[in-house]
């Protein structure tokens, strides 16, 4: 077998390009499993949406229902499993990010015990992300980012309904803060 290797270089040559068009055949496969799952999250579709009234930009996916209100948006980016998101500019000034301490957030949320909190920056503002459960619906997931933008407190609060699809949209609300910047709006 050395010999018939050793005398025809070509067949050591043939046998390198078939393992590496196997190694490409699952490579391709993993990326279309991939592709399922950001198509299942909308990724694939997200696109830069701005409220101008509300002064805030997202990824977002045009083919969301939306709800508009006066200081709020409501989207649905799910029917079912129930997958929300309501972005939100509250009234209520705020000086700063001290003010909003753990009681005042698990008023706000409606937070079951054991929330956990988290300091960041969303866009170039500072931001407390809430992760945790509800108080009134145990069965509801709730995954919420408060921002203070020119002494205004702007929310992007995510829900899923049932709490066990959460992983199933993990991905997209990451891709979604990514691009969310507060700009400002009209009060």
């Amino acid at each position: 077998m050395n010999r018939l290797l050793s005398g025809c270089p070509w067949v050591l040559h043939v046998i390198f390009i078939l393992m590496i068009s196997i190694c490409i055949d699952e490579a391709w496969a993993d990326d279309s499993d991939l592709k399922v799952i950001e198509k299942a999250q909308g990724i694939f579709d997200l696109h830069l949406c701005k409220d101008d009234r509300l002064g805030v930009e997202l990824f977002c996916n045009r083919d969301w229902k939306q709800e508009v209100g006066r200081d709020a948006v409501l989207f649905t980016i799910s029917e079912d499993p129930a997958v929300l998101l309501t972005v939100a500019r509250s009234k209520e000034l705020v000086t700063g990010m001290d003010e909003l301490t753990e009681d005042k957030i698990k008023h706000l949320g409606q937070y079951a015990n054991g929330f956990k909190i988290e300091h960041l920056k969303v866009g170039d503002d500072s931001a407390i992300k809430v992760e945790g459960f509800s108080s009134a619906f145990s069965e509801l997931r709730l995954m919420d980012y408060y921002v203070i933008h020119d002494y205004q407190l702007y929310s992007f609060l995510f829900s899923v309904n049932p709490k066990e699809e959460w992983v199933n949209y993990s991905v997209l609300f990451s891709k979604i803060v990514e691009g969310a910047k507060i700009t400002g709006g009209k009060i």
